[in-house]
């Protein structure tokens, strides 16, 4: 069966915009990927000086703007009402980007017990560096 000369056309059109779809949607991933990079990194750092008992270090680590919000004893409270120092591991979902320097990203937190708890983190970049801006405990 041979195509008409203006279906070779549409058939032509339609691979290319196949073709821009896929480049669009590989330049999107590339840039979300490289905006993130380091998220996961900085609340597992965050969370690894919670249980080294490096309270202090983990307050300092994270952005004025969470120091201005809870002070250490309320750091210090979350982690013994929760039992952060019993964590395990983290699950993540893909960081949504708020702004070139803000990201947030829901995750889940698994203790030892195989207790899970939702958690949400906000973060901001300073000097090419994530840190803890805000943590909400659902």
């Amino acid at each position: 069966m041979e195509l008409q000369p203006y279906g070779k056309y549409i058939f032509i059109g339609v691979g290319g915009l196949m073709v821009l779809a896929v480049i669009f949607w590989l330049g999107t991933a590339v840039i979300v990927m490289r905006n993130t990079k380091g998220i996961p990194l900085a609340i597992n750092d965050f969370f690894s000086l919670i249980i080294d008992n490096k309270i202090d270090e983990a307050y300092y680590s994270t952005s004025d703007n969470f120091r201005s919000r809870i002070s250490k004893p309320q750091l210090n409270k979350l982690i013994k009402t929760y039992k952060l120092k019993q964590h395990k591991q983290t699950r993540f979902d893909i960081p949504q980007m708020q702004s070139a320097n803000n990201s947030t990203i829901q995750g889940k937190l698994v203790l030892k017990s195989g207790r899970e708890i939702p958690l949400q983190f906000s973060l901001v970049r300073i000097n090419k560096q994530w840190k803890v801006n805000d943590l909400k405990i659902n």
